[in-house]
């Protein structure tokens, strides 16, 4: 078990007393032993100021490369998916398949260490987009549409041509959603098409438009914002059966509704997925404090300011206060069944004054227990950045842009890690995390580099950047 980030495990596990009673010294010794039930308790995740990683190397190579998002399959291993332009150290000597005529789009799987290549795949300009189902399979997309590949992501096992998908998701039972701008596809395990409908969002801003497949519910979940007028911008949480009939909504208040009650700062949302644990995950914008907006609010009903039961403040790193007009996150926990708030919190840097500064949201995820991870770029800086460190190596000088890691208790009372990963001794803005998953233990970040270096590990595949904009990819162990 990797230090840093440390398990508790409950006293107990495999005791066994022996007892040893000695009778009378005539008598012969007789020797009893109690037998105690075993008691396992479910691990707790400690707070860090390291992160463990087992394994963080570049990706790239003489072309302009980039990462665009990154999952844990059912088997443990990790997909890593993006553009990859040229000669690459890391996957030079592997043999592609190619997919729908391939191109320099690319879906790398590593085995659960990050350290071995199992596979490279070429598809399409740029894959967009990547989500693995339940069962296996898996959902990417891009300029080429929409396609379903097999779990080693050797074959297409269906693919659509809707136009060029931004974003897609696949459910636990194998129905697909994808969008080309405000428009959603819908799609059976089998290919066929269930469904097409606007999901009404603005399309000028296309990081603020994400979906997610809630099978439990058979409801495709699409997050944006929508141009109330022209000066107030207000963020939607939606949901639409199968086929495109409307389940419910959250927030996508009226513009007479926001101005009268005074929170008119603008909203958008940003992504959304359907935790491993089934609930809902939601992160999204704010230009200015989360009290002067809609994510103050009940997202059902307007008028019901929420308490701290449900909107969670612990210091001023989620406390939303002294803010100006920065663009800081909210996020959090909801009903998958009908969009209502369990909990959410805000999230925001500080400058050395104590003035609230920005934090911007690229990727969301939460993990069995509920825990939840968020990634993104930072502005200066994060909570005790000076402390911080990845693989034992304290990260490098600020800069502008920078990625980060924050992984939070479910009851979003503790941060568990909040980390760049810029250096060593050298800075990265610009650079942010674009995709973060866990499953059973096994986590990992992608990260799309386009200035200076990051953090690699002595086992990297690549410990040095290209010349021009690489990939990243770091994976640890819970």
């Amino acid at each position: 078990m990797l230090s840093g980030v440390r398990w508790r495990w409950a006293i107990g596990i495999g005791l066994l007393l022996a007892v040893f009673s000695t009778l009378a010294a005539a008598a012969p010794q007789v020797d009893s032993t109690i037998y105690l039930p075993l008691v396992l308790r479910s691990p707790v995740v400690q707070t860090s100021t390291n992160l463990p990683v087992f394994s963080a190397t570049h990706i790239g190579g003489s072309g302009s490369d980039a990462a665009s998002a990154v999952d844990v399959d059912l088997s443990g291993n990790v997909i890593w998916a993006g553009l990859l332009v040229g000669a690459n150290p890391v996957i030079d000597g592997v043999a592609p398949v190619t997919l729908l005529g391939g191109g320099v789009g690319a879906i790398v799987r590593f085995d659960s260490s990050g350290t071995s290549v199992l596979s490279v795949t070429r598809i399409g300009t740029n894959v967009r987009d990547l989500e693995i189902g339940g069962a296996g399979p898996m959902v990417v997309c891009g300029d080429f549409g929409v396609a379903v590949l097999n779990a080693s992501a050797s074959s297409v096992l269906w693919s659509a041509t809707p136009g060029a998908v931004r974003r897609c998701a696949i459910g636990s039972d194998g129905t697909t959603a994808a969008s080309v701008g405000a428009q959603i596809y819908a799609y059976a395990p089998s290919g066929q098409p269930l469904g097409s409908w606007s999901s009404g969002g603005a399309t000028g801003d296309p990081d603020a438009l994400d979906l997610a497949v809630a099978s439990a519910s058979q409801a495709v979940i699409v997050t944006g914002y929508k141009q109330k007028t022209n000066d107030l911008q207000v963020a939607f949480l939606s949901a639409w059966s199968y086929s495109g009939a409307p389940r419910w909504t959250s927030y996508d208040f009226s513009a007479s509704a926001v101005n009268g009650a005074n929170i008119s700062a603008d909203t958008r949302g940003r992504r959304v997925a359907i935790g491993r644990d089934g609930k809902l995950y939601f992160a999204g914008s704010i230009n200015g404090g989360t009290g002067a907006s809609i994510f103050s609010r009940d997202p059902k009903n307007l008028t019901l300011t929420l308490g701290g039961d449900r909107s969670v403040s612990t210091d001023p790193y989620n406390t939303s206060t002294n803010t100006g007009s920065v663009s800081i996150i909210w996020y959090g926990r909801y009903n998958p069944a009908d969009g209502s708030l369990e909990k959410g919190q805000s999230a925001l840097t500080r400058k050395d004054d104590g003035k609230g500064n920005s934090i911007g949201i690229k990727t969301i995820a939460a993990d069995e227990a509920g825990r939840i991870y968020l990634g993104g770029d930072a502005y200066y800086q994060i909570h005790n950045r000076a402390a911080r460190q990845v693989a034992g190596t304290t990260v490098g000088p600020y800069a502008s842009g920078e990625a980060y890691l924050l992984v939070v208790s479910a009851d979003l009372r503790e941060r568990h890690i909040w980390t760049g990963f810029a250096g060593p001794a050298v800075s990265a803005g610009g650079s942010p995390v674009v995709g973060v998953a866990v499953r059973k233990g096994i986590a990992a970040i992608a990260i799309t580099l386009n200035n200076g270096r990051l953090i690699t590990t002595a086992n990297a595949l690549q410990p040095s950047p290209g010349p021009l904009a690489d990939g990243y990819l770091a994976v640890w162990r819970q």
